[in-house]
């Protein structure tokens, strides 16, 4: 009939598959949610359809929930080989805290202490630059300590310590938190 509007077939959309949780490391499932407005031809209303989760992933490395509504295991493997997704992956198992810090001439307890300092800046959202001061003032208000003697935290040791140490270690122990609970 002319003039006759039929509606739109509605779209199907990619949901998550488990299995993809342990073909590639990082990736999981998410909570973050979709919101659907459907249109009912009986009595010509409208009603909202949620769907949580199944329609997008979660990739642990970047810290990041993208749609995989549209190309499921495709949106997974263009994720995958980003560079974005590529430099975090690296990060993540490129060094641990331990290989980091060297143990030869330097005591357990200085590697304890420059590590607490970089976590201390980094928690407080205190500059880097603050590192190169610190460095100096602990020595002058604690002469007798060995430690404060031999800290040596700068700015420089501060960044590399952040980007090539913690946030590897932290990230990869974040994995495996969320790993451990059921999806």
């Amino acid at each position: 009939m002319p003039g006759l509007i039929l509606p739109k077939k509605p779209k199907r959309l990619c949901h998550y598959d488990p299995s993809w949780t342990k073909q590639f490391p990082g990736i999981g499932t998410s909570s973050k949610g979709t919101y659907i407005l459907c249109h009912s031809s009986r009595d010509n209303t409208f009603h909202v359809n949620i769907m949580t989760g199944n329609v997008y992933a979660r990739c642990t490395y970047c810290a990041l929930d993208f749609s995989i509504s549209n190309g499921g295991l495709s949106n997974v493997k263009t994720h995958l080989h980003g560079k974005h997704h590529q430099e975090m992956a690296t990060a993540c198992s490129s060094r641990s805290v331990k290989l980091f810090f060297p143990a030869t001439g330097t005591s357990r307890c200085n590697i304890e202490a420059e590590a607490l300092w970089t976590q201390f800046v980094t928690k407080h959202n205190i500059s880097f630059q603050t590192s190169d001061h610190a460095t100096k003032l602990f020595s002058r208000m604690f002469p007798d300590s060995n430690i404060a003697k031999k800290f040596a935290c700068g700015h420089k040791k501060t960044v590399a310590s952040v980007k090539e140490a913690l946030t590897p270690h932290f990230l990869s122990n974040t994995m495996i938190c969320q790993n451990s609970f059921p999806s």
